[in-house]
């Protein structure tokens, strides 16, 4: 009786069954509170749409210092709408993305607003001690509205209509929502996972259960990139570049001919392809996920092949804890190399298993393209490659294995020429070779030659929390050599690649954070040689106080890990903020963009002068000029300058967009030809935030 009893808690409280609930329950949560829209609920009866009046009454309150009013936005069923589409009459000063009426003359009392359809709709006014007092004007509504406040913040107008349920019972619906959904997930999952488990015997089900965690670990490294589905933010310099690439391309231009930029045409591929899979940048977000999943993925099986699940595991979430601090809020080139690093560090890894020294033909060729891939995405993503390659020939050489030699470089060499073939037609076809040697090779080598303090950087990179952890993982080794006999020169290969990941990361001498995404593959193996000398410890160890003491610098280690503010657990909470509308966030992009739309035609094309790569796309205009940021490349080759002006005299742009005047300012020479022009051809139309924008004359007019 006890035992049947037993047994039967046992498959009820079994771990893998809680852990795939947890797993399935997070799941369910995402889909139903980020996923699913607001209206699909029903909580509030569907309206029409409808206008509504709003006028500035030119009145305050005692405590109030003006008597200014601003309309923010318009929040339809949870979702932010800026407001420029939405104004039927009226004219008020929308500069900054909002409409704000001042008691300067200049402006109409009223502004009426088209109101969408939907059921919870609101007006949100900005509210302080400068705002006063509207009245609003709908069907037979009549109201007066203070919008003074103490401090900054937001009210909402609340023009919904009829509520059909409570929020207490709406978030009821959700829970319950989310736990059958997670019951439905996870009896799909459990069943799908024991068949593969009894078909492929080589595939257990708690190393299907490490996948399905590692997707969940990977999507909460990137939810709060700037380009995520959820995200309110117009992402920011490097990224909203390499959108600009990845729009223009799915417009018919050609990398290095019609546009300048110095990464590899492999990385422009794929970010053509993620925005031509969803027309927007959203495609490269869910490329960049897949990169990032491939990446632990992959790190996982390299542990996995020394180590039981559980440890492989904690090495990838310990080893990738920097993974939101190094992505920078999405879409650098480094996060799309980082499988191709995983998978090279894998390979290099196989080449000692059961101390074979020997890679097959078709290891060889996973390591010649994730090398090539690699290459041809960022130069200094190849440092494992340079070390782990010469450590192979150094130690072939020392068997006197010269066939093998051969053999791996002529593979080498022919898997190379394979995984280019794409690149190396494509460029011959569109006659890209001249511009690609110019762009990728030349000037790449003269802009790590103009780089910052080395030194520095690779102190930067360095002495960090996972950096010290590798470090003292090699220092405990060395005292513990004795029970790592047999695995010195596997040691010694992976000291080899950290070491040149981190010469690699620190090569430019800036301290620019995704560069050295290319160390996160290398980290979860540094991890997993600490934890194994910390269990040699605890054997060794037969003093409780020492034992003690041991697993209080552990817990003190975790604790750090988790309040890093570098770590996954804060940066994760802090890229939250990615997904509130904020009106003013590159408000000048929206503003711009938006007039810039009003004045010209798709065809016709524009300039920005700087390095604000959101303007092209955001105003759906490609660039005038092949250099579409001139910073800071002019200041690597005095041509790129002399090119740019010769574009801009020649094409003629329809408009051109001065993204920060100090830029002009740092090159005196360049800033003098460059006001000159907008002085001889083209009108001021908006200058905010020094942001300026200027049309072609006969355009202005």
């Amino acid at each position: 009786m006890n035992s049947r009893k037993k047994n039967t808690f046992f498959r009820i409280s079994d771990k893998f069954d809680v852990i795939l609930f947890v797993l399935t329950l997070f799941i369910s949560a995402v889909c139903v509170f980020a996923i699913v829209p607001k209206e699909f609920w029903h909580q509030y009866k569907v309206q029409d749409a409808m206008q509504v009046s709003i006028t500035a009454l030119g009145e305050k309150n005692a405590e109030s210092q003006y008597n200014q009013i601003t309309i923010d936005h318009l929040e339809i069923d949870g979702h932010p709408y800026d407001l420029a589409n939405y104004v039927e009459s009226g004219n008020w000063d929308d500069s900054r993305n909002s409409l704000t009426w001042e008691d300067k003359g200049i402006y109409s009392n009223s502004v009426v607003l088209n109101i969408p359809k939907g059921g919870d709709r609101k007006i949100v006014f900005s509210s302080s001690v400068y705002r006063g007092v509207a009245q609003i004007l709908y069907g037979d509504h009549k109201d007066t509205l203070d919008c003074y406040s103490t401090n900054d913040g937001v009210y909402k107008y609340d023009l919904s209509s009829k509520l059909i349920y409570s929020n207490s019972i709406l978030y009821f619906l959700m829970l319950l929502s989310t736990f059958i959904f997670s019951v439905i997930l996870y009896c799909i999952f459990k069943t799908v996972l024991l068949k593969i488990e009894n078909h492929f015997k080589c595939i257990s089900k708690w190393d299907m259960l490490a996948t399905l965690g590692i997707a969940v670990f990977s999507f909460i490294c990137i939810h709060g990139h700037t380009d995520s589905p959820w995200s309110q933010y117009i992402p920011w310099t490097d990224s909203d570049d390499f959108i600009y690439i990845g729009w223009a391309v799915s417009k018919g231009q050609i990398p290095y001919v019609n546009f300048f930029d110095h990464k590899g045409f492999y990385f422009f591929f794929l970010e053509f392809l993620g925005y031509r899979l969803t027309n927007s940048y959203i495609g490269i977000w869910i490329l960049e996920w897949i990169s990032v999943f491939a990446a632990q993925l992959l790190s996982y099986v390299t542990l996995r092949k020394y180590v039981k699940s559980s440890i492989a595991i904690l090495g990838v979430v310990t080893g990738y804890t920097y993974t939101i601090f190094y992505l920078c809020n999405g879409n650098y080139v480094e996060a799309f190399t980082m499988p191709w690093i995983a998978l090279g560090v894998y390979l290099f890894a196989r080449y000692f298993d059961d101390k074979r020294y020997d890679l097959n033909n078709l290891e060889i060729f996973g390591l010649a393209a994730s090398f090539l891939i690699a290459m041809m995405m960022r130069q200094n993503s190849t440092g494992i490659w340079f070390i782990g390659c010469y450590f192979i020939v150094i130690h072939k050489l020392v068997q006197r294995k010269y066939f093998e030699i051969l053999r791996y470089g002529i593979v080498f060499a022919v898997s190379m020429l394979i995984t280019f073939l794409p690149g190396l037609i494509y460029l011959t076809v569109h006659g890209a070779w001249k511009d690609f040697i110019e762009t990728y090779w030349l000037f790449n080598f003269g802009y790590v030659s103009d780089g910052g303090n080395k030194l520095h950087t690779i102190k930067y990179f360095g002495v960090t929390l996972p950096g010290m952890v590798v470090v003292v993982s090699g220092i405990l080794t060395f005292f513990n050599r004795k029970k790592w006999n047999g695995d010195g020169l596997s040691l010694l290969m992976y000291y080899s690649l950290y070491g040149f990941s981190l010469l690699f990361a620190s090569m430019s001498g800036y301290t620019w954070e995704h560069y050295a995404i290319i160390m996160l593959p290398l980290f979860p193996i540094g991890f997993l040689i600490f934890f194994k000398n910390i269990m040699i410890l605890y054997t060794d160890i037969q003093n409780m106080t020492l034992r003690t003491i041991m697993y209080g610098i552990l817990g003190f280690l975790i604790i750090g890990f988790l309040i890093d503010p570098s770590g996954n657990v804060l940066r994760g909470i802090a890229a939250s903020r990615t997904s509130h509308y904020n009106s003013s966030n590159r408000y000048t992009v929206k503003v711009i963009a938006r007039r810039i739309k009003e004045k010209t035609n798709e065809n016709q094309k524009i300039s920005v002068i700087g390095n604000f790569g959101a303007y092209y796309w955001v105003s759906q205009r490609l660039s005038a000029s092949k250099y579409f940021y001139q910073n800071p490349i002019v200041s690597v080759n005095p041509n790129i300058e002399r090119g740019y002006i010769s574009d801009i005299e020649k094409n003629k742009p329809a408009a051109i967009v001065v993204a920060g005047t100090k830029f002009l300012d740092d090159f005196p020479e360049f800033g003098d030809k460059i006001r000159s022009i907008l002085e001889k051809d083209y009108v001021l139309n908006y200058n905010q935030e020094d942001q300026l924008l200027y049309f072609r004359k006969d355009i202005a007019q």
